[in-house]
Formats: C-alpha cells, sequence, structure tokens
C-alpha cells in the first residue's frame, strides 16, 4: 500500500468492530500519542483513533470478543469515548506505557487501558477496556495532560 497512509496493511474484520477509511497524516491527524503496543491519534474534528492492542485501544467490543490482548491493526474509531464525552471533540491526549488519557473542550477526563497502579485515576486499580470519565476531576476543566507507565497527571486551568 502507499506509505504515506496510516493504515495501509491487511485486517481481520469484525462485525462489532467499526474501520474507518484511510486517514491522510498530513491533513487529518492534529495529535499523536503511542504507548507500549498502541498508538492513539486524533483527527482534526477531534475524534480519537487507536490502533494496537486492544486493552490499550479502549475498543471493549474487541476485548469482548477476542480478548485483550487482540490486535487491532487499523486505527479504529473509539466509538464508547463519542458516547460518554457526549460527542465532545477530543482535545488535548496523553498516551502512558499501557493507558490513554483524553480531554474534551469542557475539560472533561477520560481514562482507559491498564489501571494496574492507579494510573486511570479511579477509585480501584482494574482495567479499563473501554474510556471512562475521571470522576474526581468533573468540573475540574482540565486543560492538558501527560502520562508514563506508571502514572497519569492533569493540569486544570487556575494551576490547581
Amino acid at each position: 500500500g502507499d506509505h504515506r497512509d496510516l493504515h495501509s496493511f491487511p485486517t481481520r474484520r469484525s462485525s462489532d468492530l467499526r474501520t474507518s477509511p484511510t486517514v491522510s497524516p498530513m491533513r487529518d491527524v492534529r495529535l499523536i500519542g503511542v504507548g507500549e503496543r498502541y498508538a492513539a491519534i486524533v483527527l482534526q474534528s477531534g475524534e480519537v483513533r487507536t490502533a494496537g492492542r486492544a486493552l490499550e485501544c479502549g475498543l471493549r467490543a474487541v476485548c469482548d470478543e477476542r480478548g485483550p490482548e487482540a490486535l487491532v491493526t487499523e486505527f479504529t474509531k473509539v466509538v464508547s469515548l463519542e458516547r460518554r464525552a457526549r460527542f465532545e471533540p477530543v482535545q488535548a491526549l496523553a498516551c502512558g506505557l499501557r493507558h490513554c488519557v483524553a480531554i474534551g473542550p469542557t475539560g472533561s477526563v477520560f481514562t482507559w487501558g491498564d489501571g494496574a497502579k492507579g494510573q486511570l485515576g479511579a477509585r480501584s486499580s482494574k482495567q479499563e477496556t473501554s474510556p471512562c470519565r475521571v470522576r474526581a476531576l468533573i468540573g475540574a476543566n482540565a486543560v492538558g495532560a501527560a502520562a508514563a507507565a506508571t502514572f497519569s497527571a492533569v493540569v486544570i486551568e487556575g494551576g490547581a
């Protein structure tokens, strides 16, 4: 395939996997992040797409059907993030080793992936196979995020 495409290699299709047309990186991609075994992109529209290990991709349907270790070989829309974020476009994205953080334009924070060390900002340390809103940050108006192997950090407007 054309090496300028982000995903021009063959893949198996799943009835639950919503794949997208080829993305032109020069025109459509606004943000990109990578973890140990996955990558995430944010398009100009604010839509998030992921590829790699299903758990880190935030694709619950793939995890349920083929397991969290399944490989997603095309950048695939994270549909559940759109629903949970009430279709807000994602403004910021941070990829940790095995987890991801996304911020909507109103400052809402969503995380998914491996939460074994508490890096998802939830009260438990479990895996989340689809994006979940960080309840402790509701109303905090996040404007930026960073993520690493075992933690996430969020910048709050006003410096809190």
